[in-house]
Parts: C-alpha cells; structure tokens; sequence
C-alpha cells in the first residue's frame, strides 16, 4: 500500500473505492477538489484497478495535498476498499462517493452545515440522475421535504423513510460510522454491503437531519448494480440479508423484525420478482441454501417472514425452500 500524499488533518473524510474507474475518476475527484468547502480529504482507495485509474489520481494528488491515494496489496472489493480508506481517515465527519459518480460544489458543505446547526449524526441529501452527460428530470433518491428527526429513528430507516440505504448521499459524524463501517464483510455481498452498514449507523444516530436539494450526481451506466435483474442478484440481496441478521440480530435478537422489515422492503422492488425469471442454476441454488442454512441459525422466523409476506411473487421460492427441505 503507497500513499502519494501525506495525512490531511480535515473537517470531512471523502472515501472514493475505484475499480476499472479511468474514465470517471478524474471528474468524480476534480468534482471534490472543487468543493466550496476546504476542510476536506479525499481518501481514493485504487482497488487493485489494471488500468490508468491510479496514475489518474496521483497526477491530481501531486498539485493538492488533501488528496491521499491508497493502494492496497491485493484487490478488496467496494466493501474492503471503503474500509481501508476509513480506516486511515482523520476526519470528524464521514462521507462516501463512487468514482464513477460526481457531488455538486456546495455539497458537503450543505450537509456539514445542518449537522452542526441540528446537532445531528446523520445528513442526507438527494440525489440527481445523470445520463448521456446531463441530469434527467428524475431524481434518483429524492427526499420528499426538509426535516429534523429525532424519535424512531431505525424502524424509520427500515421502512426507508429515509429514501435508498445507500452510503453515498450521506455524511456521517465520525462515531455513528466507525463502527459498522469497519465491519468485515464477505465479498458475496459487495453491492449490497451499503444497507448492512448503514443500519448500524442509523442505529447509533440520535438525530438525522434531511435537505431535498439534489447535491449527489448518480451516473447511470449499464453496468449499475442496482439495473441488474434476476437469480444471482437475489441471491447477493439474500445473502446480505442473512449477513445483516448475523452482524447484529445474532447478539441483539430483539433487531431481527427490523431487520426482516428492511429487506423485505428490498425485496418488493421489480427487480427482485423472481416469478418473472426461470429456476436458478446450480450454483445459484447452493449459494441460496447455504444461505438458508445460514439464516435458520441466527433467525429461523425470518425465513417464514419472507414467505408470508410475499407468496405469490415467492411461488417460485417457496418451491426451492421446500426441494431444499426448509420451507
């Protein structure tokens, strides 16, 4: 692991996690560095990427101290990158950005603001949708209005009142995201490792304070993960969801419902249906029993809860938990 620029004491760490990103990262750093905000270091964490991501960043972090390039040994996934770069951040305050994605220039600054003004451990934001170059009329995380909340604030975040569980359009005081954040997690569940984090910090949070204004540019590409459709993308949400029962329900039985809430929530959205796809392959059905196996340990009730819930979009399921002796 190198570091091209010695330790920035900031306001606000900005993890980046690149992977293959030569095209993107320039615009995604460049869009930091023009942050109205000075306060900040942007920790880019070049997972083993086999292209010019790397020399990228370190031409931009030559002329700009507060960018630090890592480089680790060997490749860790988004999950394990986001992990090194806030292992070494110094930062009071926690933000995340994909490399193929861009912020606007008052973002963190925005952000910063409320969580200082509302004594808050979480801020949000919305989020634009960019395709071809220019932003579409459709937001691709929108809050619907500007808002203080204090009380419930997990089985909000479980309902995904809070819009998306992703980590991007966030910031985080530093103590409400060390902890899950510095989780190890398997890398079955990279794509999916956001919710898996971000219900140990809306855990912790006291306060969540929430803007509507679209300060997060998301790039639409056909290699989204959240565009993918069909058993293995199932499969991954599966195996995080038993992953989330196993990090915290396993110690904290009483999580287990919100939890269950959570990822049934996940599983309503369209591409999740799998009554429209046909039977999974082998492997893909392995992978769901040793799931299976896996989540009967900590949680057998959340078994039955993904069946009650949906039985008909889980016909096919179902038929798969009872050939596997489970249903």
């Amino acid at each position: 692991m190198s570091t091209i620029s010695a330790a920035y004491q900031a306001k606000i760490s900005i993890i980046v996690p690149a992977f293959r990103a030569e095209g993107s990262i320039e615009t995604c750093v460049q869009s930091l560095q023009q942050q109205d905000l000075r306060e900040i270091e942007v920790v880019v964490v070049n997972d083993c990427s086999p292209d010019r991501t790397g020399e990228l960043v370190a031409r931009l972090a030559a002329d700009d101290p507060r960018i630090r390039l890592l480089t680790p040994e060997q490749n860790l996934g988004v999950h394990g990158a986001r992990r090194l770069g806030l292992s070494v951040s110094t930062g009071d305050y926690i933000g995340f950005v994909d490399a193929d994605d861009f912020v606007e220039p008052n973002m963190y600054s925005t952000l910063l603001q409320r969580l200082e003004d509302d004594v808050a451990s979480i801020a949000i934001c919305s989020a634009a949708l960019v395709s071809n170059g220019r932003r579409l009329a459709v937001l691709r995380v929108g809050m619907r209005r500007t808002e203080v909340v204090t009380d419930d604030i997990l089985p909000r975040f479980c309902r995904l009142k809070f819009g998306s569980g992703v980590l991007w359009n966030k910031l985080y005081k530093r103590e409400v995201i060390l902890g899950p954040g510095l989780l190890e997690l398997e890398r079955e569940v990279d794509a999916s490792e956001d919710y898996i984090v971000n219900f140990g910090a809306f855990a912790a949070a006291r306060t969540v304070t929430v803007c509507t204004d679209p300060l997060y540019n998301f790039v639409a590409h056909d290699s989204n993960a959240s565009g993918q459709q069909g058993w293995p993308v199932f499969a991954r949400l599966f195996r995080a969801y038993v992953v989330c029962l196993e990090k915290y329900a396993e110690q904290e039985p009483s999580l287990a419902p919100l939890i269950d809430e959570l990822y049934l929530k996940q599983l309503h959205y369209p591409n999740y249906n799998m009554g429209q796809h046909g039977a999974p392959s082998p492997d893909v059905l392995e992978h769901i029993a040793t799931s299976i196996q896996r989540m009967a340990n900590v949680s057998p009730l959340s078994i039955y809860s993904i069946l009650h819930a949906l039985p008909l979009r889980y016909a096919r399921l179902n038929r798969v938990l009872n050939a596997l002796g489970k249903g």
